[in-house]
């Protein structure tokens, strides 16, 4: 039915409120340039089924974008070029936007953290929500095992006995490609951006600014030039990653799960990591799903039968 993320999103938040009977409020941030449409399109789309209150916005930071010398840019409007401050900067907007308060004040003690381009996560995984208050943990992490040392995800690790996550760009590639004596990736489990973090701990990093470090990443951006005309140019853009605050965290329970059942990022047109890839594993997750009720669905001689179920039809 080609529903958007945003819809398909929001039928699992509105399962998992059913399934639980609670009150889940669905916090969405988002940047300076995207704030305006977003709000629009959940309002164009009657909030998918909820009730606009239980849905709330909060806008993060942004920094300059600096070329290759290190000078500030300029947009193709003129205007200094920004860029928001990566999935990091969550918990200091969570703060400015009054709503780590508010958390914090309603009692609610947990959050269940997951990003826009992966329609696979399960929304308050019990199992995984089980582990985190298990082990007293205050930021808990899904990991998958990568398919090859280069696979863009960020790896877990122990830095000075502690658990961390070191991302991809970060890490040498000496060290991405070390092997096991039984030949196996040293660094085998990459972390998928689903967590679950407590609230006081998010509300406590927003204050922390010796742990959240920047990163660099250099990136292609349409820059006005020094004649005034629009051209393409390396820059340097300035992101906090959200498992930069791991080192203060409590505890934490890396958890490790099924890609093929919680991992189908949207992040290119085609091949890996697109849509057409996303909808085949969809399509297997639910056929998965019909063969473990005793329902058994047979291939057309014209090829795979499409199956879609809402999640609301199906709660995971």
């Amino acid at each position: 039915r080609k529903k958007s993320l945003f819809r398909y999103l929001g039928e699992k938040v509105r399962a998992a409120r059913q399934k639980y009977n609670c009150r889940m409020p669905w916090l969405i941030m988002t940047s300076p340039t995207n704030d305006s449409a977003t709000k629009e399109f959940f309002r164009a789309n009657d909030f998918f089924g909820m009730k606009p209150g239980s849905v709330s916005f909060f806008t993060q930071n942004v920094n300059p974008i600096l070329d290759a010398e290190g000078n500030l840019t300029r947009d193709e409007n003129g205007a200094l070029l920004v860029g928001p401050d990566g999935h990091g900067g969550v918990y200091e907007a969570l703060k400015k936007s009054g709503l780590s308060k508010e958390l914090q004040e309603e009692k609610f003690d947990l959050i269940s953290y997951f990003q826009v381009d992966n329609p696979l996560v399960t929304v308050a995984d019990e199992r995984f929500l089980g582990y985190h208050v298990q082990d007293g943990a205050e930021f808990s992490c899904k990991v998958i095992a990568k398919r090859n040392a280069s696979e863009g995800l960020g790896v877990a690790v122990l830095e000075n006995s502690r658990p961390g996550i070191v991302e991809y760009i970060d890490l040498p590639e000496t060290m991405a490609d070390a092997k096991t004596p039984d030949g196996e990736l040293k660094f085998l489990f990459g972390s998928i951006a689903v967590h679950i973090i407590n609230v006081d701990f998010a509300a406590a990093m927003a204050d922390d600014t010796d742990v959240m470090e920047w990163h660099v990443a250099e990136k292609n951006y349409t820059v006005m030039s020094r004649d005034a005309e629009p051209t393409g140019a390396e820059c340097y853009k300035f992101e906090k990653f959200v498992f930069d605050a791991l080192p203060r965290a409590a505890g934490c329970a890396f958890v490790e799960v099924d890609r093929q059942g919680e991992f189908a990022p949207v992040k290119n047109a085609e091949g890996k990591d697109s849509p057409k890839e996303c909808r085949e594993m969809l399509q297997k997750k639910w056929m998965k799903r019909l063969k473990k009720l005793g329902i058994d669905v047979q291939k057309s001689q014209k090829g795979d039968i499409l199956i879609e179920i809402s999640p609301l039809e199906s709660p995971e």
